[in-house]
């Protein structure tokens, strides 16, 4: 079962940060200065797509990575995700996943979208170092 126990600031397992990035301003440099629009951005292109709840297999979590992949490049207005984004997104998946396991109880909106969006901002804090960006393919946006 999905918990609230990931930590709020840092690094995915805790420990210090000493640039400043915690998971609530993780995204700030793309100008999301609010996670709970990545968070509700990604349950509505969900429920949008009909899922609405925790389906424990493979494509529901590569549909969620997807939904939260494509909620971002809208929300900071670009073609482009950042290295360090694509490895967190692909790290938080496997986590979150992993944790869920075959428990179809977990709540999406409550549960899975706001671990998943901790995960996410905590592993994007360690990961990211530069500029450098990884274009999207054409098929990947909306």
């Amino acid at each position: 079962m999905v918990t609230p126990t990931e930590p709020r600031t840092g690094p995915p397992g805790g420990g210090p940060r000493n640039d400043g990035c915690s998971t609530t301003t993780s995204f700030d440099t793309y100008g999301i200065e609010d996670g709970s629009d990545l968070i509700r951005g990604t349950y509505y292109r969900l429920v949008a797509e009909g899922i609405e709840t925790v389906d424990p297999s493979g494509p529901f979590f590569d549909r969620l990575a997807n939904s939260f992949t494509h909620t971002f490049v809208r929300l900071a207005g670009t073609d482009d995700l950042p290295p360090a984004l694509a490895a967190a997104i692909e790290d938080a998946t496997a986590r979150t996943a992993e944790e869920v396991g075959d428990d179809a109880t977990v709540d999406l909106r409550t549960g899975v979208l706001p671990a998943f969006y901790r995960r996410v901002a905590g592993f994007h804090c360690a990961y990211r170092t530069g500029t450098t960006t990884v274009r999207l393919p054409r098929n990947r946006r909306r």
